[in-house]
């Protein structure tokens, strides 16, 4: 998942990053930005990658109970923090399925944002919206470059 309008800034040398018309990119800055806008990857502007918040840590406080004697465990409360991520931002996701299966696969993933995801879903956590989007990639751009925002296993293709 990555904020709409954004993709994993690619795997190259920091010497890519650098702005135009100076000698060295600042390596500490350069790490800790890990998105790039679809605009400026097509355009080939590496150096305005960003570092986007798109998500809060939260701790909430959380007791345990024992449900045989519905007392807390030991002699005192004994609360404890758990870490939750809230997003603030539109999110979004691509997939590369079969054609022939691909209205199952979006059904299958609006029922997982219909019931919830994750261990806290059974009370109500993880639950989420699906919208398909246009896609936001201009095809007409011609490069002899691709970029892979997954593992990927290239093989030569016989044609």
């Amino acid at each position: 998942m990555m904020p709409f309008g954004y993709v994993y800034k690619p795997i190259l040398p920091l010497d890519c990053f650098k702005k135009p018309n100076s000698r060295e990119p600042d390596k500490k800055k350069e790490r800790k930005k890990e998105f790039i806008s679809i605009q400026n990857l097509q355009n080939g502007d590496l150096h305005l990658c960003e570092k986007v918040k798109y998500f809060d840590e939260v701790v909430s406080v959380k007791n345990s109970i024992n449900r045989t004697t519905f007392t807390t465990d030991g002699e005192f409360f004994t609360p404890y923090g758990l870490s939750e991520r809230q997003y603030f931002r539109e999110l979004w996701l691509f997939l590369l399925v079969d054609k022939e299966i691909e209205e199952k696969i979006i059904e299958t993933i609006k029922d997982i944002g219909k019931f919830g995801f994750g261990k806290e879903a059974n009370i109500g956590k993880g639950n989420f919206v699906v919208n398909e989007v246009k896609n936001l990639i201009d095809d007409t751009i011609e490069t002899s470059y691709a970029l892979a925002i997954s593992p990927t296993l290239l093989r030569e293709m016989i044609i």
